[in-house]
């Protein structure tokens, strides 16, 4: 694990590096946001390549790679999509490993810690998703990976009917009737 206060001084190397980075490239990305070694840019494609290459001169003991826009791009939880009219929209990531296991509800944990799964997931879909269709498609997920994880469904419908019951735009029926 290392020393607690690896990831600080990790997080102070990056940070310095991105600062280099922008202070000495000629065209400047118009958006540039990090999470610790993960790093979001939008900046005209034509300047893409020499941005990379300028990135991994700067210290060369860290070589960055970089994914482009193909529609849509994962960047930590979020999956980051254009809309037709050049809007960005967010909606939830999960990488194709992710198993969908959380706290078994049968497990021997405080009923506190099981509300709490619940809880983070619902938020999740909430505060990630831009639009109705994508937050109903992610309550629908997060309804059935709980069933999965042995979650009772009054739980459930009681914690997403006090997040989201006062959003009209939501399929709550379906949430309601489907497993």
């Amino acid at each position: 694990m290392g020393s607690p206060i690896s990831s600080v001084v990790a997080n102070l190397v990056m940070e310095n590096i991105e600062i280099q980075a922008l202070e000495t490239f000629p065209d400047s990305p118009r958006l540039l946001k990090r999470y610790a070694d993960d790093t979001f840019v939008i900046m005209k494609r034509s300047k893409l390549s020499k941005f990379l290459t300028h990135l991994n001169t700067i210290e060369s003991s860290i070589q960055f790679t970089m994914e482009k826009e193909k529609g849509c791009l994962p960047f930590l939880d979020l999956l980051i999509k254009r809309s037709p009219s050049g809007y960005l929209l967010s909606a939830v990531y999960r990488k194709p490993t992710h198993s969908g296991r959380y706290l078994n509800f049968r497990s021997e944990h405080p009923i506190q810690h099981k509300q709490s799964v619940v809880n983070t997931l619902l938020d999740g879909a909430g505060k990630l998703s831009s639009t109705a269709q994508d937050l109903n498609s992610e309550l629908k997920y997060v309804k059935r990976t709980l069933l999965l994880n042995g979650y009772l469904k009054w739980m459930i419908k009681d914690k997403k009917k006090k997040r989201y019951n006062r959003l009209p735009e939501l399929d709550l029926k379906s949430f309601y009737l489907t497993q």
